[in-house]
């Protein structure tokens, strides 16, 4: 600012030098080529009269010059920096034997400038060094001599063209008309003005104490207000100019109507906007600015429905910028802002999409975020907090949800992107405690078959520049436990030691109720059945991408469950086999089988409910013999089964519960005692129960 109003002083004294030449004679035109040198002089560049020059001489010394234009600096895009239609200056006469300079009229009409930045970043409004002043005279920098009074100060329909060439950004201003008035030195100085940008209109008034002192690097009274249709830009305060620093203090207020309006207005849409999001913006608060530093505080921020407060500081004198802020919100949530949810039981591939964490490399960062309540999707929280760490191309991110803000319970989260690797690299630390898992998997999953209390850690690390990239590279270990929860849809409890009763010849067995209770399970309904337990859980390890555990168990009064086996995370398949049986009494939680009387389910395919079923051919530990034991009347007599011969009472008759024995020996005999004709092997009994197959 302060070289701008040195370069228009500078200017006028040019002019009014030259207008003191012309009283001398009338031919002004004659004198171009020595105005040209001296602002050669004073600017380094090549200044053109191209048009012929007027002048007057009472009561005004005027001079009009036209087709005026400032060369460009060498190797520059545009010929030349900035171009006049014309120029009109007329200066009062009298004044000037007080060394006063009062400008009648200082009018620039069309004039188009042209503001680069190249490939070094260096600006070509930066002029050439002047020459140092004279013994006596006073350096340029400080206030002028004499008293310098503006009146008719405007810009006429003028044009701004910025061209950044390390960064590609292009911007014009067109339609640019402003006022200036400064009746003294010592007078506030005002300005108004409008311009069109990408085809809207923008409305700028600007207003500071005695220009005298701005100049003198003193500090001043400053306000500037920029308004347009999805923009209003506020502040009030002060501002100091000394040397190449500018120190600023003052009230900020920025507004607009819809930022969805505002960031297609400036070339950069959002994408996905949903609707009813991304409308009111309202940031309130005070700037402190002392030349690359920034400091913003006292904010008060309204995006949409979210209400937050917070600071942020901008330390631009490093090497890298340092960035710190905080944020304070009452309620955050996200639902307005997120896609449809995904389908449930979908397994989709790994997105290939890069993971850009090139912007690491840039900045350092100190933020924090809180939040009173986060809804995201149907899960809702209590307080949480969100910290985030930049440091040598490496974000370390801890999220906390305290006790009882997660379902009644706690949980927390950290993770570090390392952008300084190639590729990048990822810890990935999580932990939950005392969770109700009923309604969290309800909300979280869609989920409502198990209840309890759940605890789970997990430490991964992985590398790659994708999700589908990292996947295959992850490696760590976890564990799970649900305590004094239930499993609903299904009753374990009662299959097993309705299975056990068989073994005893107290019951038959019903594979119906089996079946029924997985359909329940992965499918919904069955809500009257469940299976208690005490607790549930397991230990897995994490290795390039292979999810193994080998220790899950359930503990509960008439059932077991263990599982073992793996799930491949890169192509989102599993193979996975759970074994339930009974237990002795009430009180062998954990205890012995019940005779050897276990259910078998394999879990293979795709990581849906579909892909784990029972496997009855295998139900009795895949031996055929502790079947036939069980069933009662058949008192293990079976010829060919399991090495022990006899008759088989009630060949030809279905099995208790309706089980027919197909392949048990042609007609047979319709009443017990006479002998089988034939000898029925265990494969044909087998095969007549629903879900089982031949040995």
């Amino acid at each position: 600012m302060k070289k701008v109003l040195i370069g228009l002083v500078v200017l006028v004294v040019l002019v009014v030098g030259g207008i003191a030449a012309f009283v001398l004679t009338l031919d002004a035109n004659s004198y171009k080529p020595q105005i040209e040198a001296t602002a050669k002089d004073a600017l380094g560049r090549d200044l053109k009269l191209r048009g012929p020059i007027k002048t007057t001489l009472w009561p005004n010394i005027g001079i009009e010059a036209s087709d005026v234009a400032l060369a460009n600096v060498p190797g520059g895009q545009a010929k030349e920096m900035a171009t006049l239609r014309s120029l009109v200056v007329s200066v009062k006469v009298m004044p000037l034997l007080s060394r006063s300079v009062e400008v009648d009229s200082f009018v620039l009409n069309e004039p188009v400038i042209n503001l680069e930045v190249d490939k070094q970043g260096k600006p070509n409004w930066v002029f050439g060094p002047q020459a140092a002043a004279k013994p006596g005279e006073k350096a340029a920098g400080g206030a002028p001599q004499g008293t310098v009074k503006l009146g008719d100060v405007r810009l006429i329909n003028g044009k701004l063209n910025y061209a950044n060439l390390q960064t590609g950004d292009k911007q014009v201003l067109e339609q640019i008309n402003a006022k200036v008035s400064l009746p003294s030195m010592d007078s506030p100085f005002n300005l108004a003005g409008s311009a069109v940008w990408n085809k809207e209109k923008v409305d700028l008034t600007a207003a500071t104490g005695p220009l005298s002192k701005l100049l003198a690097g003193e500090r001043s009274n400053v306000q500037a207000k920029l308004a347009s249709k999805h923009l209003t830009l506020d502040f009030k305060g002060n501002a100091q100019v000394k040397g190449d620093a500018t120190a600023a203090q003052g009230d900020v207020a920025l507004e607009s109507p819809s930022i969805k309006d505002l960031a297609a207005w400036t070339g950069k849409p959002l994408q996905d906007v949903k609707p009813n999001t991304m409308g009111k913006l309202a940031i309130k608060g005070k700037l402190a600015l002392a030349g690359k530093k920034v400091d913003f505080t006292d904010a008060k921020i309204l995006v949409d429905a979210i209400d937050a407060t917070g600071a942020l500081s901008v330390d631009a004198t490093r090497a890298k910028p340092a960035v710190k802020g905080k944020l304070d919100v009452v309620s955050l949530d996200l639902n307005p802002y997120l896609g449809p949810e995904p389908p449930q039981q979908q397994a989709q591939d790994w997105s290939d999409a890069p993971i850009d964490l090139s912007a690491l490399k840039t900045f350092d960062a100190e933020l924090a975020l809180s939040a009173g309540q986060v809804i995201y999707r149907k899960i809702k929280t209590g307080k949480a907090t969100l910290a985030v760490v930049v440091k040598d191309s490496r974000a370390s991110i801890d999220a906390a949800i305290p006790k009882p803000g997660l379902y009644q319970g706690d949980g927390s989260l950290q993770v570090v992107a390392n952008a300084a690797t190639q590729p990048a690299s990822y810890d990935i630390k999580g932990k939950l405690a005392g969770i109700q898992a009923e309604p969290y998997l309800k909300d979280a999953q869609d989920m409502d078959k198990l209840s309890g209390t759940l605890g789970a850690d997990l430490a991964i690390t992985g590398r790659g520049q994708s999700q589908k990239q990292i996947m295959p590279t992850l490696n760590g270990n976890g564990a799970f436990k649900f305590a004094d929860g239930a499993i609903k849809g299904i009753d374990l409890a009662g299959i097993a030691r309705q299975l056990g009763e068989v073994g005893k010849g107290g019951a038959t067995f019903d594979p119906s109720r089996l079946m029924s209770g997985f359909r329940n399970l992965f499918g919904g309904g069955g809500a009257a059945e469940k299976t208690d337990f005490t607790e549930l859980g397991g230990t897995f390890t994490i290795a390039n991408g292979i999810v193994t555990n080998k220790d899950l168990a359930m503990k509960s009064p008439f059932a077991r469950v263990s599982g073992a086996g793996t799930i491949a995370l890169p192509p989102k398949t599993m193979d996975y086999k759970l074994q339930i049986a009974a237990v002795s009494t009430i009180e062998g939680q954990g205890g012995k089988d019940q005779g050897g009387v276990g259910i078998p389910v394999n879990c293979r395919g795709p990581w849906t409910g579909d892909s784990c079923k029972p496997d009855l051919a295998g139900m009795f530990m895949g031996d055929p013999s502790k079947l036939l034991k069980s069933l009662p009347g058949l008192g293990g007599g079976l010829p060919g089964v399991g090495g022990a011969g006899g008759a088989l009472p009630g060949v030809g008759k279905a099995l208790p519960g309706g089980l027919p024995i197909p392949g048990a020996g042609g007609t047979g005999a319709p009443t017990g005692g006479a002998a089988a004709p034939t000898a029925p092997t265990g494969g044909g009994l087998l095969q007549s129960i629903p879900g089982m197959k031949k040995p």
